[in-house]
């Protein structure tokens, strides 16, 4: 990369070279449609809450309908937000569920790479409610990567 870019790569990644060629390909993924979003809710919460598991998040209906998709499928995402990279696998939450929740795109830590590795952590990379490892208006990117998503067998 380019001299200038290296400190701003090197800080997202935490400064651990391991991380940044292992994840770089997230922030330039081929994703087949990409939207920017500058208002979304993200919340990071422990693998296995809120019905999420190892990769496997959600994403609110009106967010994902900026995609114009067919629904009733599992869609891998990548998305850059605040000084961070997620990758994973997503469903669609009815809007009534992400606005009781406060929350757009709820990821489970697994999907969040490098990984973050304690609530302390989740605490400096999300210091608007550190408690639920919550953001609120995160400006970013959301890429779908595959865009007919897999078929449920």
């Amino acid at each position: 990369m380019d001299e200038r870019y290296e400190p701003a790569i090197a800080e997202r990644f935490r400064k651990w070279p391991e991380a940044a060629i292992t994840y770089f390909g997230i922030l330039v993924s081929p994703c087949k449609q990409r939207i920017q979003m500058t208002d979304a809710k993200v919340m990071v919460v422990k693998d296995r809450t809120l019905g999420t598991n190892d990769c496997r998040g959600w994403i609110s209906r009106s967010v994902f309908d900026h995609f114009h998709l067919p629904g009733h499928r599992l869609y891998q995402f990548r998305l850059a937000f605040e000084k961070t990279q997620a990758k994973g696998a997503c469903k669609v939450m009815p809007d009534d569920v992400s606005k009781k929740l406060g929350a757009d795109i709820i990821l489970p830590e697994s999907c969040v790479k490098p990984r973050v590795p304690a609530v302390l952590e989740l605490s400096r990379l999300f210091p608007l409610a550190a408690a639920q490892g919550r953001d609120s208006n995160v400006p970013g990117t959301r890429g779908i990567r595959h865009p007919g998503g897999f078929k449920a067998a």
